[in-house]
């Protein structure tokens, strides 16, 4: 049995130091018990100031993506606590001891004691900030790019499968509206 548990821990330890996401545990008090190395590459701060914290702390200034303050009871390990369950995809911004604004998704499921109850839980968080910057990056050229086409004095049309699409100069040459030609 000694041996199996030797196994196993050194199978966690390794998923603990090879993952790119910050895993932390949290108990049922809310405080942060662990954080593996990559913590501090996710959440701004060293592991060992990570554990220092709450999940709740007022340093990590915990707002929604577009940086509205959260309540208590949007966050992530208060859902985890009151729903018994877990959590997936769910989205926050926090801001680093370099200052520098995040945006984290987080994972997360309960930790159970062995008489059922809810003794913390454990999250795997992920930075999506450059993911979100770059997304917006994108639709930022998308507007750009139909801004252009829709002010060419040339008419544009193209076709895309099933689908048409044309410009205003377009319209005024053929007559036809970008409704009409949508529904054909």
């Amino acid at each position: 049995i000694e041996t199996e548990l030797r196994a196993e821990h050194a199978m966690l330890d390794a998923i603990m130091k090879s993952t790119v996401g910050a895993i932390c545990v949290v108990n049922a008090d809310g405080r942060i018990v662990f954080a593996n190395h990559s913590a501090e590459a996710v959440l701004g701060v060293s592991a060992g100031e990570t554990m220092a914290r709450s999940y709740n702390s007022p340093e990590w200034q915990i707002a929604d993506i577009d940086g509205k303050p959260m309540s208590d009871g949007e966050n992530p390990f208060r859902r985890v606590m009151d729903a018994d369950g877990p959590v997936h995809g769910m989205q926050i911004s926090i801001v680093g001891a370099d200052a520098l604004r995040r945006i984290l998704e987080l994972n997360g499921a309960p930790l159970f004691d062995a008489d059922g109850t809810i003794s913390g839980a454990v999250f795997l968080v992920t930075d999506i900030s450059r993911r979100k910057a770059d997304e917006e990056t994108l639709r930022d050229s998308e507007k750009r790019f139909r801004r252009m086409v829709e002010d060419l004095q040339i008419a544009a049309v193209f076709v895309d499968g099933d689908r048409m699409y044309m410009n205003r100069c377009a319209e005024g040459i053929t007559g036809y509206s970008r409704l009409e030609l949508s529904a054909v």
